[in-house]
């Protein structure tokens, strides 16, 4: 399965961190890139392999958009129509044509699809793209988890806090609503999440 593959260990994700970090991510410039390789005689099952740091691969733009050079995009593993590759400013999805799409980390992968959608962020907002990287609704949200029964819950003011196991982070603060698939409010935004109303969803 895609996701399997791409949800590296801690440790692994830590030498990621440290391999990238030195690398500098200025404006148009190289970076480098931690992917899964496609199938070839030398890996014949990709599914299985581990994600390994493969150098300069790709070109950040100053809008945080990402060129994937022609010969890493010709290697890398796409499973259900779409890799990911990991660089200095997160996870992005990649087509086989080489459009590219920034999307949140989830349990140290790239955000999975849910109901079809998955989550992107653009200048500190999160939005959701599809599985052809389209955006569906713009990134206007401080957070938003994944859709759930055709709704999102979103936050404007929250902020991200570590738990106390120190292992995750969790979202505190700000007002709560939620959204549909078509980004129009279901709830308006104007809860504390501890008094937010349920939905009404069609049945």
């Amino acid at each position: 399965m895609f996701m399997a593959m791409l949800h590296p260990g801690p440790s692994l994700l830590v030498l990621c961190l440290l391999i990238l970090m030195g690398a500098g991510h200025a404006a148009d410039e190289a970076v480098s890139c931690v992917y899964a390789a496609r199938e070839t005689e030398k890996n014949p099952t990709p599914e299985r392999q581990e994600l390994q740091p493969r150098g300069e691969c790709a070109t950040l733009r100053r809008d945080g958009s990402l060129t994937v050079h022609p010969d890493h995009l010709q290697a890398l593993h796409f499973g259900d129509g779409l890799a990911a590759i990991f660089v200095p400013t997160g996870w992005y999805y990649v087509t086989p044509a080489g459009r590219t799409a920034p999307v949140l980390t989830y349990d140290n992968g790239p955000d999975y699809f849910a109901e079809g959608l998955a989550r992107t962020h653009r200048s500190g907002k999160v939005g959701f793209i599809d599985h052809a990287l389209a955006e569906r609704i713009p990134p206007v949200w401080d957070f938003a988890f994944p859709f759930d029964g055709g709704v999102a819950l979103v936050c404007q003011g929250c902020s991200s806090h570590p738990t106390e196991d120190g292992e995750h982070f969790e979202q505190r603060g700000g007002l709560w609503g939620y959204i549909d698939r078509e980004g129009k409010t279901v709830v308006p935004v104007l809860f504390e999440r501890e008094r937010l109303p349920l939905p009404l969803v069609e049945e």
